[in-house]
């Protein structure tokens, strides 16, 4: 069986106006964060981002620290939460997570929208798992 061809609007990157939007949405998360208004919500838009760029970044190791430091930070914001501190983002926390946000802002305007939607199924998939296991517990 031959593989199915993909479309012309598959092969392109997404269009510059819904990467915008994209964008958008998850730097004005980060934003209502550091300004002390956050909730699960922003955090859960935040770390969403973050692991759709980690598999837009596949096995591209350049990314990979500062991901892994973005995603640090979200477990620490939650931590105090947890601990029943207010939803607070310190400097380095910021300074951390606008740094994956601009990686994934890269991958959202370069890579063909085929591997978008396919990053996005497994982020997905991901988030699903996790939340089986954190239910099942």
């Amino acid at each position: 069986m031959k593989p199915r061809r993909l479309s012309r609007e598959m092969l392109l990157p997404l269009p510059v106006q819904k990467a915008r939007a994209l964008s958008l949405g998850y730097h004005l998360a980060l934003s209502v964060m550091a300004a002390g208004d956050g909730s699960f919500d922003q955090a859960a838009t935040l770390l969403q981002a973050i692991w759709h760029a980690r598999f837009l970044a596949g096995r591209e190791d350049v990314n990979a620290e500062h991901l892994a430091a973005a995603e640090s930070a979200l477990d620490a914001i939650s931590s105090r939460v947890d601990a029943g501190e207010a939803w607070t983002v310190t400097g380095a926390e910021h300074t951390a997570i606008a740094r994956g946000l601009s990686i994934h802002d890269q991958f959202t305007t370069r890579e063909p929208y085929h591997r978008f939607v396919a990053a996005w199924a497994q982020m997905q998939h991901l988030a699903r798992e996790s939340l089986e296991t954190s239910t099942s517990t």
